[in-house]
């Protein structure tokens, strides 16, 4: 992974290439500790046997790992899904999620294509630029690439927190327990119901 620097980047060749600032930034994903880290042994170790996979038997390999018809057949309904999307008649809900089919739709098709064009312009653009300079430097290539890389970046670790976010919150939902809340009282109703016309039939 590339560091996060910020810097501005003309598109002239390479006169000011000393005078260029950069600024480093902490990556989204890293937290400041301030006490330091240890490592530390728990006094009771628990392991777990597992089988290895060249113990596998043929039809275990194939209920394992994905072949190229898997493979094939997710992607075509990406695809089918993606347009029903689009159409709207695939929207999203509490049962349906549509995370991921973002770049099979037409709007993120053409985003992506013009993210990985703008990086390759960029890249061929500065190599073309060392060219005619007469010199060769792998990290301006590498920093010409950031330039269009690191707001594709930060753009998908900020989707990887909100999705972190709503799986936990999906997951402390799913482990609260209702006694006392609206479920408890369907069930005393529906109970007491259910009592009531057994007493009567009787």
């Amino acid at each position: 992974m590339a560091p996060l620097i910020q810097f501005d980047l003309s598109l002239s060749c390479h006169d000011d290439v000393i005078d260029q600032r950069k600024t480093g930034i902490a990556p989204l994903h890293e937290t400041i500790f301030t006490s330091p880290r240890c490592v530390s042994f728990g006094a009771v170790v628990t392991t777990y046997e597992h089988t290895s996979w060249v113990d596998y038997t043929a039809e275990e390999i194939e209920a394992s790992w994905f072949d190229r018809d898997d493979m094939r057949r997710m992607k075509e309904n990406a695809k089918s899904e993606a347009k029903l999307v689009e159409s709207g008649l695939l929207v999203e809900s509490k049962d349906v999620s549509i995370r991921g089919l973002e770049s099979r739709a037409r709007t993120g098709i053409r985003r992506k294509r013009q993210n990985r064009m703008n990086a390759y312009a960029a890249i061929f653009f500065e190599v073309d630029c060392q060219e005619e300079e007469g010199f060769f430097n792998e990290e301006l290539i590498a920093d010409a690439y950031f330039v269009y890389s690191e707001p594709c970046h930060v753009s998908a670790q900020m989707i990887g927190k909100r999705d972190e976010i709503e799986a936990m919150d999906i997951l402390l939902e799913s482990k609260k327990t209702d006694f006392f809340g609206t479920n408890f009282c369907k069930t005393i109703v529906d109970l007491s119901t259910n009592e009531g016309l057994a007493s009567s039939a009787a």
